[in-house]
């Protein structure tokens, strides 16, 4: 919904209205699969890959990224779009202040695009994870107002967190 939820009058409206999704899940999938998902979407053609997920926040614990999926990172970014590469982003995480998106090795990858998120009076929200790596922040909630988006039941004006901003990136 963020990312391509289309103007039909219904609802909120995509930053991309026109642009065509891929819908994959990857929740609770083995660093194996996690990379074949990566690689199908670049197969199908894919020139974004966004993923508004990663490992639990507030652990304070590093996670690095396994082989097979830094490989698959290396193809997308190199084969994806003919030669051109797909880009492909990462949500920075919510768990400031015990966590760095510098301990998570999806957002820290050197080949991944970091989103932390900012509010709508633009600044980071408490929540949004910091570090070097980290490329850009996109709006989310945290200030006085959340994003407008689809949601399995209908709609909602209050989602957040960096889920939020990496779509809209």
């Amino acid at each position: 919904g963020v990312a391509a939820a289309p103007n039909n009058s219904v609802g909120g409206v995509g930053v991309c209205p026109d642009c065509p999704i891929l819908p994959g899940r990857v929740i609770s999938a083995s660093d194996a699969e996690q990379a074949a998902a990566h690689d199908w979407a670049v197969e199908q053609g894919a020139w974004v890959i966004n993923n508004s997920w990663g490992p639990t926040d507030g652990t304070g614990q590093t996670t690095p990224v396994a082989p097979v999926l830094s490989a698959a990172f290396e193809s997308a970014t190199t084969m994806g779009r003919g030669g051109l590469g797909t880009m492909i982003f990462w949500a920075a995480g919510n768990g400031h202040p015990a966590d760095t998106c510098t301990m998570d090795g999806l957002v820290a990858h050197p080949l991944t695009i970091g989103v932390g998120a900012s509010t709508n009076e633009g600044v980071r929200p408490n929540y949004s994870e910091m570090c070097p790596e980290l490329e850009l922040s996109s709006p989310s909630a945290g200030g006085t107002a959340g994003i407008s988006t689809t949601q399995i039941d209908g709609y909602t004006s209050s989602f957040g967190g960096t889920p939020a901003a990496a779509p809209g990136a």
